[in-house]
């Protein structure tokens, strides 16, 4: 399922955007190429701001499909049921995010941290752990209540819904 998506987004069939970042920034430096399935999906940190998010990203019509699709429920079910020992299991796996931020960054002058799309929270442990603000958002209702559970700010809803970060 994952070679047919790549090769979906090869072809122009699944439809991607180049956007500037929030701060209206059009240069990034590239974090990965794949995500951790291997499916294609770049994700970069502004060189400006430091905010990191994917470029290309997915169009609104291929999100749509994406997040409604069965390849979204079969590729990522495995995050459900999200269980403690998961959760914790996750946490320690994405913590290279949160050390290239730390290294990457004025970090010091963060206060706070959001994230879109965020599943249980996972990215956002260490930086609750380093005292930063943290927000995070996801569509699905059971990964963000697994992220409450453990003390996350965590809310299902989509960007536009939730409150400033």
């Amino acid at each position: 399922m994952v070679a047919a998506f790549n090769e979906r987004i090869r072809a122009g069939e699944l439809h991607m955007e180049q956007t500037p970042c929030l701060c209206g920034s059009e240069s990034f430096d590239l974090i990965s190429t794949y995500d951790r399935y291997r499916v294609w999906q770049p994700v970069v940190i502004c060189t400006r701001c430091g905010l990191v998010q994917c470029q290309p990203r997915m169009s609104r019509e291929t999100l749509d499909w994406f997040y409604t699709s069965d390849f979204y429920r079969e590729v990522f079910g495995s995050l459900l049921p999200l269980t403690d020992e998961k959760f914790i299991r996750y946490v320690g796996a994405t913590r290279r995010r949160h050390d290239l931020i730390v290294r990457d960054t004025d970090y010091d002058a963060i206060k706070r941290v959001g994230e879109v799309g965020c599943g249980g929270g996972w990215n956002l442990v260490a930086f609750q752990a380093d005292g930063k603000d943290v927000i995070g958002c996801d569509l699905s209702p059971a990964l963000t209540s697994t992220g409450r559970r453990h003390g996350l700010d965590a809310e299902w809803s989509r960007l536009a819904t939730t409150r400033s970060i």
